[in-house]
């Protein structure tokens, strides 16, 4: 009889503390419920890898300014090379800041050279697109010829309107006459080969008078009809 009373009283007494603690375990999830949820970690702004685009860009544009400020809106000579010596000060100057904020000097060097890194990552990356760049060139040209056009890139329409070949540029898109003389124009709306030429097309305006062509001029123009 002892010790059944003591097995049941020590099974009520185990009941009781796995209640209280089941209670105490709800107590606390449920005040961690009405708790905030935790903030995840903020990462720190990639303060490297925006200095290394910043440090030579501002170099660059500081030495186009200093050149254009010391030599003059229309530099002579090789006014690349001297562009990009003067950008090297600019970028010695902006890499010894940013070494200053990044407790390494390693950055004046880096804003030294950057300059050269820049134009060197700009000339191999139009040595890779030139390729494509001349394909599909080619295919425009191939099926301008296929459309019976005679002139099909915009060097044939320069050669063509300096020289004042008529019978090349065919019928003239405006004509305005004047007495004896009158004032035609052809537009070269492409295919073209020049980069440089962008988006655009090229105005030829002549002059002619009694028949014979006295004066050309070949324009950059936006229109496109």
């Amino acid at each position: 009889m002892n010790g059944e009373g003591r097995g049941g009283s020590e099974e009520r007494g185990g009941l009781e503390d796995r209640g209280g603690s089941n209670g105490e375990g709800r107590g606390r999830l449920e005040l961690r419920h009405l708790l905030p949820p935790e903030r995840p970690e903020e990462r720190p702004p990639p303060w490297r890898i925006l200095l290394a685009f910043f440090v030579p860009a501002a170099a660059l544009a500081a030495g186009m300014g200093i050149q254009r400020a010391w030599e003059g809106a229309a530099p002579q000579g090789d006014a690349v090379l001297r562009w990009l010596l003067w950008s090297c000060g600019a970028g010695l100057l902006f890499g010894a800041m940013a070494g200053v904020l990044r407790r390494s000097w390693l950055w004046a060097l880096y804003g030294a050279a950057s300059p050269f890194v820049a134009a060197g990552v700009v000339v191999a990356c139009v040595a890779v697109v030139r390729p494509i760049r001349e394909f599909v060139a080619d295919r425009r040209e191939a099926r301008c010829r296929s459309a019976g056009r005679k002139l099909c890139t915009d060097s044939e329409f320069r050669a063509s309107c300096e020289h004042g070949e008529i019978e090349k540029l065919g019928p003239p898109s405006s004509r305005i006459c004047s007495g004896a003389s009158c004032t035609s124009r052809w537009l070269y709306t492409g295919p073209f080969r020049d980069a440089s030429a962008g988006t655009g097309s090229l105005l030829c305006s002549m002059v002619i008078e009694s028949g014979n062509v006295t004066r050309t001029a070949l324009l950059p123009s936006e229109d496109r009809d």
